[in-house]
């Protein structure tokens, strides 16, 4: 009755079930490094066959403890080889790491806790189980799983073992003393996130910098290569009419290519300033709610290839074949910024390989428009696709691994979804599905166009 009325005295919007679901979402969509999953599972390998061993030999297992030991080392498993799991189980990965989480740690601490009477042995275990959830996960993650596993624990130990937990003595000055000291290594777990995100702000800064001492002089440049443009051809004009015939061809041809040059510099020094805007909104990131209307769908990949600064040999290379417009809901700045690092990507590894061309091509389904982006390229590993869209992770040499990260982070910040599959020295093709307006809540901004040809 005590504990009933206790709870009875909790305010009530203290538990929120949408805030919750919410934060669960917030966390599994959080990345976890593949090494952190594998040293994990590695880890849980081998304490549970040590365990295991030792328990046989000198104290004997209950077989419902045999029976959850199993379960763990089974669980284990998976993580040691994540990183060759084929490409569509890697869609359940965050899934299957915070299950595993929940139940070889909170639910079975708390499960064998109880089982054993709320012994000594296991307040130790049942603290480092703790400690251990918190140097593998972040806070909110820590917090679900905490809850999820010591709830599920309780009850089913309850519905299987005694419902009326007749046999367990619990010392709350040790529970606590046990709390607190998973408290203390949270803080300093935190702290240490803390300084992994300002060093990450830091190279954004650093970036920010970097990106506006590079600004000044292209915009001397571009202002020169203006002034030039607009000069040179009439002091070009009065040059050679004073020297008449006495041009030869190659003198002739060499003022053309003197009249050329300020226009080339232009468009040296726009393209410079596209690459320099693309690299920062990369390093930027998305960060909290993506702000979406709706937008032509062509339109946005129409100006993208506009946009881009592409050679002339290199949009010889890229044939676009839309399908009937669409409105979609986004973001099309960012959209453009996606395009831009699936065209970038795509030229890399086509001169790369000295082979390749660029397909895209768009289909209209009942609720998405979908975007199809191919080279015809190199292609990716086996090996290394699951991990494209992994922040940081980099098959090339020179490569930041922000690229197709933010590109994630952008289509699924529009409600959409973002995929590759990829045949190694034949093609890769990353299939973009974005949510269509519907008539119903129409949002068409002023002025925008539906483009059909480049």
């Amino acid at each position: 009755m005590v504990m009933r009325d206790w709870l009875n005295k909790i305010p009530r919007p203290l538990f929120q079930p949408r805030l919750a679901l919410a934060t669960l979402k917030l966390s599994l969509n959080r990345e976890v490094p593949y090494d952190l999953m594998r040293i994990f599972g590695i880890f849980g390998l081998i304490h549970t066959l040590l365990i295991y061993i030792v328990g046989i030999n000198y104290k004997g297992v209950a077989d419902v403890e045999i029976i959850l030991r199993i379960t763990n080392f089974t669980l284990f498993i998976p993580l040691v080889f994540i990183e060759n799991w084929p490409a569509w189980l890697h869609r359940i990965k965050k899934y299957y790491w915070f299950f595993t989480i929940t139940f070889v740690l909170p639910f079975f601490a708390t499960f064998m806790f109880i089982f054993h009477n709320g012994s000594r042995a296991w307040f130790t275990k049942i603290t480092v189980a703790l400690l251990w959830m918190v140097l593998v996960t972040n806070w909110s993650m820590f917090l679900l799983c905490l809850i999820a596993g010591i709830m599920s624990g309780i009850l089913v130990y309850g519905a299987i073992i005694d419902p009326n937990f007749s046999n367990f003595n619990l010392s709350w000055a040790e529970l606590i003393n046990s709390f607190w000291i998973v408290i203390i290594a949270g803080v300093f777990s935190l702290k240490r996130d803390e300084i992994t995100r300002n060093r990450l702000d830091s190279m954004r800064s650093l970036a920010g910098a970097i990106a506006h001492e590079m600004r000044t002089p292209l915009f001397g440049i571009r202002s020169a290569s203006t002034y030039l443009s607009q000069k040179l051809p009439n002091f070009l004009e009065k040059y050679t009419q004073t020297q008449g015939n006495d041009l030869t061809e190659k003198d002739k041809k060499s003022i053309e290519r003197i009249i050329k040059t300020p226009e080339k510099i232009n468009d040296i020094t726009k393209n410079a300033f596209s690459i320099i805007d693309m690299l920062l909104t990369n390093l930027k990131g998305i960060n909290g709610k993506l702000e979406c209307t709706a937008y032509s769908a062509n339109s946005i990949i129409e100006q993208a290839l506009e946009l881009y600064p592409l050679s002339p040999k290199e949009r010889l290379l890229i044939h676009y074949a839309p399908a009937s417009d669409q409105m979609i809901i986004g973001n099309k700045d960012l959209l453009i910024h996606v395009l831009f690092n699936l065209l970038k990507n795509a030229l890399y590894h086509i001169k790369e390989d000295s082979k390749g061309e660029i397909y895209i091509w768009t289909e209209n389904t009942a609720d998405f428009f979908t975007i199809f982006f191919k080279d015809t390229g190199k292609g990716i590993p086996g090996n290394t696709l699951p991990f494209i869209f992994d922040p940081y992770y980099s098959s090339t040499k020179y490569g930041t691994g922000v690229g197709l990260h933010f590109c994630k982070q952008v289509v699924e910040g529009c409600g959409g979804k973002i995929t590759c599959r990829s045949i190694k020295n034949h093609e890769t093709i990353f299939k973009m599905e974005l949510k269509k307006q519907h008539d119903n809540n129409p949002t068409y901004p002023e002025g925008e166009p539906s483009l059909n040809e480049i």
